[in-house]
């Protein structure tokens, strides 16, 4: 072997391991860019109230009409289960622009977007989209999807999602 072949040799060695680094640090970097995401959806969350709204939102009665939400409910109860929705609509949004994995999204609020199909999507989306006409379309599209996923298929996914965990 040729000295000039050993060089091209080590150059491509050389150009491989850099290339094989160059993709770590992206997905180093991608990991760092998603957790931060999370960590400021936290935040994001704290502030809107998102527990709080989501305890609203599960005991709600069931109204015929939002006018009817309205007189029943307190200003402070509608104005958390808004900014709940809100939050997860934004969540929903931060998906659909894929600025965060939607199996991430629904590893935190699935269960959340499965509550607002059977609780709001009919009435309160009408009802709030009376002043405002696309109001909330990535929730409505997200509630949409998760309620398109049966019983046993939400049971086999938290089953293997349980399994993994414990291999650990």
């Amino acid at each position: 072997m040729t000295t000039s072949e050993i060089a091209t040799l080590v150059s491509a060695l050389i150009a491989t391991l850099a290339t094989l680094l160059t993709l770590w640090q992206n997905f180093l970097t991608r990991r760092a860019i998603e957790s931060q995401i999370l960590l400021d959806l936290k935040q994001l969350g704290k502030e809107a109230h998102y527990f709080e709204g989501m305890q609203a939102i599960i005991n709600l009665k069931n109204y015929a009409s939002y006018a009817e939400y309205l007189q029943s409910e307190t200003v402070e109860t509608c104005q958390t289960i808004y900014n709940t929705v809100d939050f997860l609509n934004f969540v929903a949004h931060l998906v659909e622009n894929k600025y965060l994995p939607r199996q991430t999204a629904w590893n935190f609020y699935f269960h959340a977007y499965k509550i607002g199909d059977a609780k709001l999507l009919t009435w309160w989306i009408a009802g709030v989209r009376k002043d405002k006409f696309q109001d909330f379309a990535g929730y409505e599209k997200m509630c949409k999807a998760v309620s398109q996923i049966s019983d046993f298929g939400i049971a086999k996914h938290e089953s293997v999602t349980k399994n993994s965990i414990h291999k650990r």
